[in-house]
């Protein structure tokens, strides 16, 4: 496998909430660029983090053409929060759709799934935070004018997402283990980019067929854990009397494959724009086929059902898509492209997967950038607005940051 090109990364990053220090958004911005860049040398030779050329002896592991895949963990740059991945086998999935005028199932096709690793737990806050705090960091940079802002046609471009409106909304600040929530597909594509720039490995949403896959974890039931609703609460979190939230990540059983929480908790972000037609036929495992590419900013697909959702709308099959009133209490003009705020979004997050082989660049730009006009117009707006920020991880970064220093900003 070959590293992803890292001679240039845009990084930028919002913050939570209006308490944010600028100084320690700064210490942190400064770990972040000097663990990157002094680690440059050492990435190329860890490009197969995940794979062994032998079996283990003990623990779970997916044997490929590339070599043995195998659980990892990694902590994040300049932090000591870490994320753990699971191997997750090449196979098929086989689509069942439901005929809209008789309510039978019926089979449709079958869809050949190349192996992946995918993130135990959704994304949580603390892994988070790092990213989004870089915003007031980029902003103050934009201000000193120390270099042209690149625009999102960028390859490596990185935008930031904005301030929340009301911390209480998405849960913030209660726990790093709890879950983000209230990001849109946009900012959990964008996060997915700053975290592959900063770590040199591409991380990315699942395709909505590798997310019901991953779910199923070779089941063909309601349910990965076989069709007994009555066993609901020991796997998922969901609807209850009294629930205001999700739950911290984990506090449920794992599927089969070593995942937690793919039924509810969260409804969780993929690749995928909404059809009727569900998921498409694709016979080689390549993304490009894999993924019903959106060509609008809604809807867009969410799986596994959230906190709110009753055990039917948690099934393995089970769907939902977005829409713009997902955004209705948001008071700005242009809605921020990286939070909802409204509806059924306070139950919506994300979690990561990375393939076993590396994506070619075209692939790279669809599944983290701007993919429809209205989107990119949103951020761009935003951006001159001074609602975002953008910034580049590249090898000149320690001049840029030692420049910074010297102005002794302090605010």
């Amino acid at each position: 496998m070959r590293a992803p090109n890292r001679t240039t990364g845009i990084i930028a990053a919002g913050i939570l909430t209006t308490k944010h220090q600028s100084r320690a958004a700064i210490t942190l911005f400064l770990g972040l660029v000097l663990n990157h860049v002094g680690g440059m040398s050492t990435l190329a030779a860890d490009s197969v983090l995940g794979l062994v050329s032998e079996a283990p002896s003990d623990g779970r592991f997916v044997k490929s053409e590339l070599g043995f895949m195998v659980p990892y963990q990694v902590t994040i740059p300049g932090t000591n929060i870490s994320y753990e991945m699971t191997p997750i086998p090449g196979g098929e999935l086989v689509v069942v759709t439901v005929d809209q005028t008789t309510g039978f199932k019926r089979l449709s096709h079958t869809v050949a799934i190349a192996p992946f690793w995918m993130g135990n737990y959704e994304v949580t806050w603390g892994e988070y935070e790092p990213y989004a705090a870089l915003y007031s960091v980029f902003s103050d940079f934009r201000e000193y004018r120390f270099r042209d802002w690149d625009r999102l046609s960028d390859v490596d471009a990185v935008s930031a997402p904005t301030e929340l409106y009301d911390s209480q909304y998405h849960f913030q600040g209660a726990s790093k283990r709890l879950p983000v929530v209230g990001v849109t597909q946009f900012a959990a594509r964008q996060y997915s980019k700053w975290l592959s720039q900063l770590t040199g490995r591409q991380y990315r949403l699942p395709a909505e067929a590798e997310w019901e896959y991953a779910c199923r974890a070779g089941t063909t039931t309601q349910f990965s854990w076989g069709d007994d609703m009555l066993r609901v609460n020991t796997y998922a979190v969901v609807f209850s009397a009294g629930r205001v939230g999700p739950d911290e990540v984990g506090r449920r059983r794992p599927n089969q494959f070593g995942l937690y929480d793919m039924h509810g908790n969260l409804a969780e972000w993929v690749l995928d724009g909404y059809s009727r037609d569900g998921i498409p036929q694709s016979s080689n495992g390549e993304l490009a086929d894999l993924v019903r590419w959106p060509e609008k900013i809604h809807p867009r697909i969410v799986r596994g059902g959230w906190w709110e959702s009753d055990a039917h709308a948690c099934r393995s099959a089970a769907r939902m898509s977005s829409t713009y009133y997902w955004s209705d209490l948001d008071p700005s003009d242009p809605v921020s492209p990286w939070w909802h705020n409204d509806g059924p979004a306070q139950g919506v997050g994300f979690r990561i997967v990375r393939s076993l082989k590396s994506l070619p660049p075209e692939i790279l730009s669809r599944v983290w950038n701007p993919d429809c006009d209205e989107l990119a117009k949103a951020v761009l707006e935003c951006e001159k607005l001074g609602r975002g920020a953008i910034g580049r991880v590249d090898p000149n970064l320690p001049e840029l940051v030692q420049r910074y220093e010297a102005l002794g900003i302090s605010k």
